[in-house]
């Protein structure tokens, strides 16, 4: 009995035909399929995914926009690099922990310090974790998921990771029984606290050429065979299957989850086919810039096809004229008439030559309906030049906190709540860079009313000055330096040195006069610093 087995969508059309299994009358063919799982979703051993991944990443050949879309994720969500913050913000009890003799098996906070920038800086030999993350970015935004293959050292713990190349990923279902894990959670007293859960885990599988490779989900703690994907009580290190963590873009309707641009496939592909339409127009023009038209006498037809023959595929067709030549009765050596004497007459066919590109509104309605299923302004795809300096920040600080930054941040989840307890980190998380959007003149005029007002302390000028200077002057260690300048000078007066007998009186308002002044003075040393150095620099 036939079988009708449901497939997917094609590259071009979005859909195919379902394919016919059973017993054949005549021999198959022996040629790879266009899918290389074709024979794997048959069987039900791997999840088909809604859209052809192998086409997907094929799409930014054929769209300029889409592809200007992609590299602004990469490069505003994970071109800015990374840093490690400290979870501990209490200076006593930082001090505390750090004098703390760590147990067996715990590290001290400089330890994990050192570890985690080491794990991270050289996370695999040929790349950086910054390469690896936007690689990872370029597949999501392009087919909806990417993998990231996990590795471990002898102990156990993760050692760094490697990019899958998402076209060649597939899912296998989910376990039909859940496993119980043992999971870390952090507690208040920077302890452990270990939970036991039940989780599905599921395998993948990668397919290239006619090797197959088996991998598990990050945390499976079972064996699981690299060339068979199945699950073994025991087994070599070299056959044993790495971890991979999969992230997608969620949809309920596949575990593959759909691209952002699902929606707007038609403008991808239709912005394609008009873009054909104008290059064989300019390659192909069948118009020429003139007719020369011979009347009075028959045509030589043939002549004239040989002419428009010679006309087709050649890009200077446009500025040629095409000569109608006629062939006069008569000529010959029997001939009884008269030789016909033909007519020329010139018609010019410029006015009915295009002079643009056709589909131009239908390739900009299409251009922003990509960009809006990436919800990017024009200024991230270089399309707006009537941009003034206020939109542009407007759209830089929009993108960041509706766009970018929740990208980010579910990264930093994902390693945080992942990587990080695997590898035994309990005072450190993974915060990934962001772009400066700050408005220093605007800063600047907030730092003075509220220094004004005896709400500024030296540090807050000093972090003032490194950021808007891009410098690395050190904070003020002493305890005055994180307290308010009127405060100061009111211990300084306490102390005898701006009161008392031989000192003058602090007064309400010659306490506002100095801490402006001592405000101005801090700024204008600051300042004299960073001239200085510039001129040893320079020096």
């Amino acid at each position: 009995m036939e079988k009708k087995v449901k497939t997917q969508w094609s590259a071009e059309q979005l859909t195919k035909v379902a394919l016919i299994t059973g017993g054949p009358d005549i021999q198959p063919t022996q040629a790879m399929p266009n899918d290389p799982f074709e024979s794997m979703y048959a069987k039900n051993q791997v999840i088909e995914p809604l859209l052809p991944l192998g086409a997907l990443v094929q799409l930014p050949l054929i769209s300029s926009t889409l592809a200007s879309c992609v590299d602004a994720y990469e490069v505003n969500i994970e071109g800015h690099g990374y840093h490690f913050e400290c979870l501990i913000t209490d200076k006593k009890e930082l001090d505390r922990l750090k004098d703390k003799p760590s147990k067996e098996g715990e590290l001290s906070i400089d330890d994990e310090l050192e570890l985690v920038e080491e794990t991270f800086d050289y996370f695999n030999p040929k790349e950086s974790l910054t390469s690896v993350r936007r690689k990872l970015r370029k597949d999501r935004e392009y087919t909806a998921s990417c993998y990231l293959e996990c590795v471990r050292n002898r102990a156990g713990m993760f050692a760094g990771g490697w990019p899958l190349p998402s076209h060649e990923m597939r899912l296998l279902p989910l376990d039909d029984k859940p496993t119980v894990i043992t999971t870390r959670r952090l507690k208040k007293d920077w302890t452990w606290k270990e939970v036991r859960e039940e989780v599905y885990f599921r395998r993948f599988v990668q397919i290239r050429g006619s090797r197959k490779v088996y991998f598990k989900e990050f945390g499976d703690p079972r064996n699981v065979s690299a060339r068979t994907g199945e699950y073994l009580p025991n087994s070599s290190r070299a056959d044993l299957a790495t971890e991979v963590i999969h992230q997608c873009n969620y949809s309920p309707a596949t575990p593959y989850g759909l691209p952002r641009f699902a929606g707007a496939m038609l403008a991808v592909l239709g912005s394609n086919e008009a873009e054909k339409v104008n290059y064989r127009l300019f390659l192909s023009n069948m118009i020429p810039a003139m007719w020369l038209f011979a009347m009075g006498a028959p045509l030589d037809v043939e002549k004239i096809r040989e002419q428009i023959r010679n006309m087709r595929g050649k890009p200077d067709t446009m500025f040629k004229i095409l000569m109608v030549e006629a062939i006069a009765q008569g000529t010959g050596d029997g001939a009884i008439e008269k030789p016909g004497i033909p007519r020329l007459d010139v018609k010019p066919m410029t006015q009915f030559q295009t002079k643009d590109m056709l589909h131009q509104q239908y390739l900009k309605s299409n251009e922003e309906a990509i960009a809006a299923a990436f919800r990017l302004p024009a200024i991230f795809r270089g399309r707006s030049t009537d941009y003034t300096r206020a939109t542009a920040d407007t759209a830089r600080r929009v993108s960041e906190e509706q766009v970018f930054s929740p990208e980010r941040n579910e990264t930093d989840f994902m390693i945080n709540r992942l990587i990080l307890p695997n590898m035994g980190i309990r005072y450190w998380k993974f915060v990934s860079n962001k772009p400066e959007l700050q408005d220093f003149e605007e800063q600047a005029r907030i730092l003075n009313y509220l220094g004004q007002h005896g709400g500024v302390n030296p540090n807050m000028l000093v972090k003032f000055y490194n950021r808007a200077f891009n410098d690395s002057i050190p904070e003020i260690a002493e305890p005055w330096g994180n307290q308010p300048l009127p405060i100061t000078l009111e211990e300084l007066r306490a102390q005898g040195f701006m009161g008392g007998a031989g000192g003058f009186t602090l007064t309400e308002k010659t306490k506002d006069s100095a801490a402006k002044g001592m405000t101005k003075l801090f700024l204008d040393t600051l300042l004299h610093i960073r001239e200085n150095s510039q001129k040893e620099h320079a020096a």
